[in-house]
């Protein structure tokens, strides 16, 4: 499940999602698939990405 944190401008909940490079691999390569999904929704501020430094 994924967890929720406070946003105080915008008075809602926004979801987090630990993106690795698995799902940047996956998106690139199905671009109809759901780590594409989840890319595509980072892009339009649906969700926000925790990303690791030593991932990147």
């Amino acid at each position: 499940m994924p967890k929720l944190h406070w946003r105080a401008k915008s008075k809602r909940y926004a979801v987090r999602a630990v993106i690795d490079t698995n799902i940047l691999v996956s998106a690139l390569l199905t671009p109809s698939g759901v780590p594409a999904q989840l890319i595509a929704a980072i892009r339009t501020q649906a969700l926000t990405p925790v990303i690791s430094e030593s991932i990147i």
